[in-house]
């Protein structure tokens, strides 16, 4: 803390200095400590008359007039900054001028330990150095620390001499900090000690002692900062790391890292220089100034920037700064267009050569080619047909064979690449080595516990998202008894692999349908492998092409020599767990391609369901008020089953208008996927519920009344499709994560978790309705109800086989539109269906009912009626009143 508190103090100084325009001129004097004469410091400005200060902890004291200063024996305690103040004559006679002389003795180091006394209780008379108490104190402080300072010198074995004072002190939570200045001489020392190494040697010495002497009153939480040279720093200066290495105040040094020159492409420069200021008070620091010839890319245009890094000259001593340079101009990845990957292309290919096999300069070539693989996919539709993406590729190959050749290893995983590079021993490869990526990750990011090896023969990978395995007769092709080099490169897209090959027709195309995979092992180029030593890769489909009809798989290969993808030496084995098996008797990089129909996507069609949406809203809204409102309506279970009918279709499309297209909140998408599947089940068990309501009116008759019927019918049509639910985000709850729209994913769970659900309902209903179909068709002796009961039984049977057709038929649709290619009025059909669903129920149940219809009107007439009646009454009210003005008026006028 008081370390931080004494460079923020400094750091104060230095503003103030620069505000005054003198850091620039400050002067520093270096006086050898054998060097017994005087020293003079002259005060280098013009003036009529001169003042000198000396910069202390409390202020500045005045010393003198005249100039120059003399100090006939310089001590240790005269190092230190001195200031100068010229007063100039004339008309400019109020006006002053000052000059900053640091006075440092060379062969001796300043050091202030803040030392923390817990036995003392602090007054003000303390923070006077001039007072008896703050004297008293003083005193018997320099005594406690004299024994720890003792041990200090005996660690360099006396040959470095000491001297400490307390210049001043400050009040602690509940002690006394001391400020503690401690002069080391190193002048008759053989070795000399770094000022960094003496801070720590000294800070320990004192804490040892607090610790083993707990009756001196001194805390063990000790600071000790060097107060006449700079240490090893590592600053943050806008945005840039500089670190500079230890030097005495007053001198500079240059940082650590380095700059391109902008006059002399390809020479190497110090970025900046680090003046170590200090004025003996405060810790001292550096003081960063930035080299101007440093090459800088200010240009806001990218290709502007790259072509100023491809024309300068790649070397051994700049290849890292290059790299650097490049992996940040590509870093902007919403600036780079098609031309931008061609002069990237160029660079990568310029680094590679110097054949620089570090880790830092490969990681930036890794990093490069991520950045790329970032660009968006409409960049590098200009690229087809040239080999611009493939050098890109082979740079990076290239780069990995080096560092393999080189005898090193390489790993790096990045956001959309991933490469392994090792040399592993014949006895860890006897039964073949394979290379896989887990699916764990959200899309298609990687991170480095997704990549790993694994033997094919012992190990069991769990769902791997591709994988490719190398049978040991590849690796036995090596060098008998020596490593074997292998490397592995993994591409999460296929925006590098620009193919001609695409739209097949207007509904067709072929593309990349899996990540890209790679195998090598350097200097034993593997072709024509056999049948049984063929390489096998693992390949699963994107998460994109789940919502698309496949129409076939390709396994192929980058052929760089037609810049295409190749089917030559590759052969589709087959499929297993949902993933594409494909042999090559080579190895490069390996994909699946595959052909795709693609599904209509019209406007018309989102906002034919979006308005069907809306309509039907409105209409379950009013059919559930309407049975709510009617007490003769809401006391029947039918209308109950109706209500909580309705209101399942009610939630369903609020909640599909609101949230369907909410991709954006991945979160919030599954959230809506979820309460879309759950309103879909309830209603179409509430469909279930009515349809057993009409078997125990119609067909069991006896025994018919359910002791609390609709209790247990809701436990059942909300329960459910809860507990479906929660089964499905208990096994896999990724089904839900759609990224095309917030809805279940197209598969099992969509297959067994709905459409196997509708489509067992539907059939149960149409077992009930034919069943009470033959029953109200039957002769009326056989009939246990009357004929008006009859006649409502038949009507709602009517009402519930026209929903349960609607309802089947708007699934049927929508399983047509998702199987068949031709599917386009189907597509229509289903969403004209699915959406109107509401509005059918508004006209069977609330327009199509002459009973409910006669109510509604009579209703609505009563209402106007009694609307009428209170307007008639406030105008008779209005007319009596006027009347009674009128009369009262007028006999007043008579009286007058």
């Amino acid at each position: 803390m008081w370390m931080a508190l004494g460079f923020f103090l400094a750091f104060q100084t230095f503003l103030w200095l620069c505000a005054r325009g003198d850091i620039s001129s400050l002067e520093v004097v270096d006086h050898s400590y054998a060097d017994t004469n005087a020293v003079s410091l002259g005060c280098a400005i013009h003036a009529r008359e001169y003042e000198w200060y000396r910069v202390t902890p409390h202020q500045r004291e005045f010393i003198c007039n005249g100039s120059p200063l003399t100090i006939s024996e310089v001590s240790y305690t005269d190092q230190g900054l001195y200031v100068c103040v010229g007063r100039r004559g004339g008309i400019y006679a109020n006006e002053t001028v000052e000059h900053q002389i640091l006075l440092t003795l060379s062969e001796v180091s300043t050091f202030k330990a803040w030392v923390q006394l817990t036995g003392e209780i602090w007054t003000p008379d303390l923070s006077n150095p001039l007072s008896n108490t703050f004297d008293a104190l003083r005193q018997r402080v320099n005594r406690k620390i004299s024994n720890a300072i003792e041990t200090f010198r005996s660690l360099y074995g006396y040959s470095i001499r000491t001297k400490h004072d307390v210049v001043s002190l400050r009040p602690g939570y509940t002690s006394v900090i001391c400020d503690v200045i401690i002069y080391v001489n190193q002048y008759f020392s053989l070795v000399m000690t770094s000022e960094t190494e003496i801070a720590i040697s000294l800070q320990r010495a004192l804490t040892s002692y607090a610790s083993s002497n707990p009756n001196l009153g001194l805390s063990q939480n000790v600071s000790v900062a060097t107060l006449s040279s700079c240490s090893d720093d590592v600053m943050n200066t806008s945005g840039t790391l500089l670190t500079f290495a230890e030097r005495r105040v007053g001198s500079s040094c240059e940082s650590l890292e380095e700059c391109i020159s902008q006059t002399n492409k390809g020479e190497l420069l110090a970025k900046a220089s680090g003046f170590c200021y200090g004025d003996f008070i405060s810790r001292s620091f550096f003081v960063p100034s930035f080299e101007p010839d440093c090459l800088t890319f200010s240009d806001p245009d990218v290709n502007q920037q790259l072509e100023v890094l491809k024309n300068m000259s790649v070397t051994p001593d700049n290849v890292y700064l290059t790299g650097q340079a490049l992996a940040s101009i590509t870093g902007n990845t919403s600036s780079i267009d098609s031309q931008a990957v061609i002069v990237t292309a160029d660079i990568l290919d310029s680094i590679v050569n110097v054949n620089d096999t570090s880790f830092e300069v490969t990681s930036l070539v890794v990093n490069v080619v991520n950045n790329i693989l970032q660009v968006d996919d409409e960049n590098f539709l200009p690229l087809r047909g040239t080999n611009s993406t493939s050098r890109v590729v082979l740079a990076l190959e290239r780069q990995i064979s080096s560092v393999l050749t080189d005898g090193r290893n390489f790993t790096e995983v990045t956001r959309s690449l991933a490469v392994k590079a090792l040399s592993i021993s014949p006895e860890a490869s006897s039964s073949g080595l394979g290379f896989a990526a887990r699916s764990e990750t959200k899309g298609d990011d990687l991170i480095e516990e997704d990549i790993f090896l694994y033997d094919p023969d012992s190990d069991v990978i769990n769902d791997p998202q591709i994988s490719i395995e190398l049978p040991v007769e590849a690796l036995s092709n090596s060098q008998t008894g020596n490593p074997v080099p292998v490397s592995f490169i993994l591409y999460t897209n296929s925006k590098l692999f620009s193919s001609e090959v695409g739209q097949l027709s207007e509904k067709h195309d072929r593309h990349v349908g899996t990540w890209i995979i790679s195998a090598t092992i350097e200097g034993a180029p593997l072709e024509h492998l056999s049948d049984n030593a063929s390489v096998v890769s693992h390949f699963t489909n994107r998460k994109n092409l789940a919502a698309e009809k496949v129409l076939g798989y390709s396994c192929v290969f980058w052929d760089f020599s037609i810049g295409d993808w190749s089917t030559e030496g590759c052969i589709l084995v087959g499929f297993e767990k949902g993933k594409t098996i494909c042999k090559c008797n080579h190895t490069t990089n390996f994909a699946v391609l595959v052909d795709v129909y693609h599904k209509h996507s019209s406007l018309a069609l989102d906002v034919v369901s979006k308005i069907g949406c809306v309509i039907s809203i409105v209409a379950l809204a009013l059919t559930v008020t309407t049975y709510l409102a009617v007490k003769s309506l809401r006391e029947k279970v039918p209308s109950r089953i109706l209500v909580s009918f309705a209101f399942s279709l009610l939630c369903l499309y609020t909640v599909f208008l609101v949230g369907i297209e909410q991709t954006s909140s991945r979160v919030g998408c599954i959230i809506v996927a979820i309460l879309i599947h759950y309103f879909t089940l309830a209603s179409v068990v509430w469909m279930g519920v009515e349809a057993f309501n009409l078997y125990l009116k119609l067909i069991k008759v006896f025994n018919a009344d359910v002791r609390n019927f609709m209790i247990k019918a809701s436990i059942l049509a909300w329960g459910t499709p809860l507990c479906i639910v929660a089964v499905i985000l208990a096994v896999d709850h990724t089904v839900y994560d759609n990224d095309k729209s917030c809805f279940l994913n197209v598969g099992p769970a969509l297959y067994y978790g709905v459409l196997l659900i509708i489509a067992l309902m539907v059939l149960f209903n149409s077992i009930i309705f034919s069943l009470v179909f033959h029953k109200l068709t039957c002769k009326k002796t056989n009939l246990h109800c009357s004929s008006s009961k009859r006649n409502k039984m038949m009507s709602r049977l009517q009402n519930m086989l026209a929903i349960s057709v609607l309802l089947g038929l708007t699934w049927v649709f929508g399983l047509l539109s998702i199987f068949e290619s031709s599917s386009f009025v189907f597509q229509i059909l289903f969403s004209i269906f699915n959406s109107l669903q509401g509005f059918f129920i508004f006209l069977l149940f609330v327009i199509r009912p002459v009973k409910i219809r006669n109510h509604l009107k009579n209703l609505i007439t009563r209402k106007r009626d009694r609307l009428l009646r209170n307007s008639s009454a406030s105008d008779s009210r209005v007319k009596t009143s006027v009347s009674n003005i009128s009369r009262v008026r007028d006999e007043s006028m008579l009286k007058n």
